[in-house]
């Protein structure tokens, strides 16, 4: 799939720090203070939290005054401004484009086209689906392979009959034929892959293993992220597994994710070791696939990573073990296994109201 790009994103002088509720939004700015700050963006990709926020809030003819303006922004500048809103509002759900993403859509330039399908990662609407399928036949292959990347979300939705069947089916037979046309770019057949193995597609299993046997290191990575997605567990368990030892950081990567998503308990002592590994993209993966699996076993090493952790004084990482913790006993159901209660103790079970949890 086509990587981009990714920004960090701070709040400067022009937020309202004095905020005694952290979930006020900050107070609003003009269209023209908008298209000004996106306008001056450097390649940091810093927007101020107003501007942020503002953008989130724009519609009707404040938006109509906006889209005015933003066809006479530079290029670079527009796709380094979608870019950093896409990565924000992955993690904050107060924060939504849609109305910037069609805007998108329709740019001349083909990276701004693909970037904008990040900025409606959590939209499963008609619309868009409809929009996404259109895009999907778009003259630029990095634009065909975004918008086949985002269909797998709605392949996936309906499995979990969250969306239309009919609709999800169209995008199926679209996906695996997209797959098989070996004339296609390599990094369409990469998206067309891991959105199909989102679904029940019967050709799904024949391409995972056709594509973990290509010559072609990209597709093997996307075979990998493929296994983990169809979720079936007997099937892809051995490679996985061998996976884990790969020399190709990207593989060790993706079969760790692979690993969490097939909940493999036999591959908890490798996850322990990957988690300690330099590469913090692969630690952090190894730490959340600890979660996913969930056992005493994946929670015991979660518990030491977290303290190995504290002694290093990496909060980034203790946060990421944190959440893994949090999400194992979630699944699991009991918080039981992470705490030595004494049984014969008539109170077992409850904690004392004076003592620090």
């Amino acid at each position: 799939m086509t990587e981009y790009p990714r920004y960090e994103f701070h709040f400067d002088d022009d937020f309202n720090g004095d905020m005694e509720d952290e979930y006020l939004r900050p107070e609003p700015v003009s269209v023209e203070q908008i298209l000004f700050h996106i306008d001056n963006l450097e390649e940091s990709g810093i927007l101020p939290a107003n501007v942020v926020y503002s953008l989130s809030d724009l519609y009707g003819e404040s938006f109509e005054e906006f889209k005015a303006g933003w066809r006479y922004i530079e290029s670079q500048k527009r796709l380094r401004a979608i870019q950093t809103l896409a990565e924000l509002c992955e993690t904050n759900y107060d924060l939504g484009y849609e109305l910037l993403a069609y805007l998108g859509f329709e740019d001349e330039m083909p990276e701004i086209r693909a970037a904008s399908v990040d900025l409606v990662w959590f939209d499963a609407s008609e619309k868009l689906f409809h929009r996404l399928m259109a895009l999907a036949e778009d003259h630029s292959p990095i634009v065909r392979a975004a918008a086949i990347s985002g269909l797998g979300r709605f392949i996936y939705e309906a499995e979990v009959a969250h969306f239309n069947g009919q609709l999800a089916e169209m995008a199926r037979d679209f996906v695996v034929e997209r797959y098989y046309d070996y004339l296609e770019d390599v990094q369409v057949r990469r998206s067309a892959l891991e959105a199909a193995s989102q679904g029940s597609h019967p050709a799904v299993p024949d391409m995972i293993l056709e594509a973990y046997q290509s010559p072609e290191h990209e597709m093997r990575v996307s075979a990998l992220f493929a296994m983990g997605a169809s979720c079936d567990t007997e099937r892809w368990r051995d490679i996985v597994m061998q996976e884990l030892d790969s020399q190709y950081p990207d593989m060790r990567f993706q079969a760790a994710r692979a690993a969490g998503e097939l909940v493999l308990e036999e591959a908890v002592i490798k996850l322990f070791e990957l988690a300690n590994e330099p590469d913090y993209e692969i630690k952090t993966q190894a730490i959340i696939s600890l979660g996913d699996i969930g056992s005493n076993e994946a929670k015991r090493s979660l518990n030491a990573l977290a303290e190995r952790a504290t002694q290093e004084g990496d909060n980034d990482l203790l946060e990421v073990i944190e959440e893994a913790i949090e999400y194992s006993s979630f699944m699991g159901g009991l918080l039981l296994p992470m705490f030595d209660f004494d049984e014969d103790n008539e109170d077992y079970g409850y904690f004392d109201e004076d003592e620090e949890f």
